[in-house]
This record gives C-alpha cells, structure tokens and sequence, in this order.
C-alpha cells in the first residue's frame, strides 16, 4: 500500500500558495532581472529615506570623528573644510581626510614627524591644564586664543595696586529749594558745590 498523502496539501490555501523558493523565482521572472542587476539602479531617495540617512550618518559622527571635528581641530579647520568632511560617507575616507588635513598644514612634509599637528595638540594639552574653570580649558577663550594664535610673546599682569582711577570732572550740584525771607522758595544751587 503506498503511503497516505498529507491532508494539508489537498486543501485549497495549501494548493494556491507556491513554497518560499518558488516565491523568489517568480519574483525574479515577473521582474526579468537577475537580482544583482536590481541593487546597483538607484532610486531617488525619498524624504524619509534621506532624513534616515543623515540619522544614520549623525550617529557614525558620534564615533572619534565627531570629537576630532567639534573639539580637536574645532578653531583651525576652515568652513569648506568642515563641509567637505560632513559629506563624507565611510570611515575610510574620513580617516584619508584627517591624514590630508594634517598634511596640508605640516611646514615640513619631508620628515616624518608633523610639527603643525605636535604643537596643535600640544596647545590643546595647556589650555585644559591651565585654563579650565568648569569647563574644558580648550572651551574657554582664554584657551581658544591660546589654541589659535599660541603662546603670548609679552605677558604682564596689572596688580589693584598699580590701577589708577582718571580723576572726574567737577559737576555743578543739583538744583535745590531754598526759602526765601519773603516766603517764596527758590532754586538755586546746593552750597556743597560752591565750597
């Protein structure tokens, strides 16, 4: 005796709907594509497809880069500079455009070390260290100054005792009322400014 067939292949839903494997090639037919054709077309990106992907690239700036944007080089990287970074898509080229920031700025590209990005840093390290209040040193102005223009070359400090005061002009005294002998008040000036 053959075996029994299953029951649930014999009613109607089971017989209408093709298994999972069957589903995909039938997609793959209606479409007349393979599929690797179809992910390389792009589409237009919808409104909310875009605004995912600023998300999306937001969130891979949280990573080092966003602290080398907003706090490492925050004073010294020009608008267009910044620009051009937020554009780009992957780590890798974000990693290519920190090595050619930095190197756009070394004084001498023939050594290995770069002195602009040694100083850079350096500065960075002083205004934390001595210029903190609450705050982060470099966040402070006195630590930005420091940061972009460096160390002062003339420094001196006024003592409260070395401040003069500009001595003031004498003003007349205000008006005030004055009796009379015949009962009427007049104005004149106080007796204070006279003296």
């Amino acid at each position: 005796m053959p075996p029994a067939a299953p029951q649930a292949a014999s009613t109607p839903a089971a017989q209408s709907t093709p298994p999972p494997a069957a589903a995909a090639d039938a997609t793959d037919a209606k479409d007349k594509k393979p599929a690797a054709a179809r992910d390389t077309v792009s589409k237009p990106m919808t409104e909310k497809q875009r605004k995912k992907q600023e998300a999306k690239l937001r969130k891979e700036l949280e990573t080092p880069y966003r602290k080398w944007l907003n706090e490492d080089v925050t004073y010294i990287i020009t608008d267009e500079e910044r620009t051009a970074f937020k554009r780009l898509n992957t780590d890798d080229e974000r990693e290519q455009f920190i090595e050619q920031f930095w190197l756009r700025r070394d004084p001498t590209p023939d050594t290995e070390e770069n002195e602009f990005k040694e100083e850079h840093y350096r500065r960075i390290a002083y205004a934390n260290e001595h210029y903190a209040s609450g705050i982060p040193g470099w966040k402070a102005d006195r630590g930005r100054i420091y940061i972009t223009f460096g160390p002062p070359t003339k420094s001196s400090r006024i003592l409260p005792a070395e401040l003069t005061i500009a001595p003031t002009k004498k003003v007349a005294a205000p008006l005030q009322p004055t009796p009379s002998s015949n009962g009427v008040t007049a104005t004149s000036r106080a007796s204070a400014a006279t003296s």
